[in-house]
């Protein structure tokens, strides 16, 4: 396996690391922390965030790993943006299929209401951010660390992951979400990744954290 070192953190390739980002994925999925209980077609959710990136573009993603080799956080890019699109247009459909089947069928608790119905509503606000920024079409990128590990360090290893990739493709720039509590984390994200281009309410996690959490759209522009 090919590894880039980078300080005491290390960069690897997604390939064997795809359970990791999983379970990280589940266990920071509410403002850095797990759903207080199990949710309905959970498996379908995860799938519909995650597998474009660990199946169609596994090359594109990274994890970072400190000296123990233990997973410390990931990134997951983006270049094939219309067929991403497609992609999870026909994901969401099944989802809300399922969903709705389940709630007809009395299957859905409170909390799986609560979840599903607002994180449409969130879907449907990026949707519509998205578009009257004009970026479908330029590479986007999720990037997530584990708690007790953001520090400067981490996070700067996966951010030059991704400069590189995008940089590789052709592209001056990508977009990326961040979620924040109020508005506490807008002025570092300019300082370290670049423009904040739109902020929004987070329907979710500010729900389900019991606070104010904004969904900020970033811009980094390569230079």
């Amino acid at each position: 396996m090919s590894v880039t070192e980078s300080a005491q953190f290390f960069l690897a390739p997604i390939a064997g690391y795809e359970d990791e980002v999983r379970r990280i994925f589940r266990a920071t999925l509410i403002v850095g922390k797990p759903m207080s209980s199990n949710l309905i077609n959970f498996d379908l959710y995860e799938s519909m965030c995650l597998d474009w990136y660990l199946i169609h573009e596994p090359a594109n993603a990274a994890v970072v790993l400190d000296e123990n080799h233990c997973v410390l956080g990931y990134a997951l890019v983006c270049l094939e943006t219309e067929r991403y699109e497609k992609w999870l247009k026909a994901k969401a459909y099944k989802v809300a299929r399922k969903n709705f089947i389940a709630l007809l069928l009395g299957r859905m608790s409170k909390v799986d209401r609560q979840f599903y119905s607002r994180r449409f509503l969130d879907s449907f606000t990026v949707a519509l951010s998205r578009s009257k920024a004009d970026i479908h079409s330029e590479p986007h990128a999720h990037l997530n660390i584990v708690p007790g590990s953001r520090t400067g360090g981490t996070a700067l290893t996966l951010l030059e992951h991704i400069d590189t990739v995008c940089r590789k493709s052709g592209s001056n720039s990508w977009v990326g979400e961040v979620n924040a509590v109020g508005n506490k984390r807008s002025k570092a994200l300019v300082r370290v990744v670049g423009q904040v281009i739109d902020s929004k309410k987070n329907r979710t996690a500010s729900h389900f954290a019991g606070t104010e959490v904004n969904r900020l759209t970033v811009r980094r522009t390569l230079a």
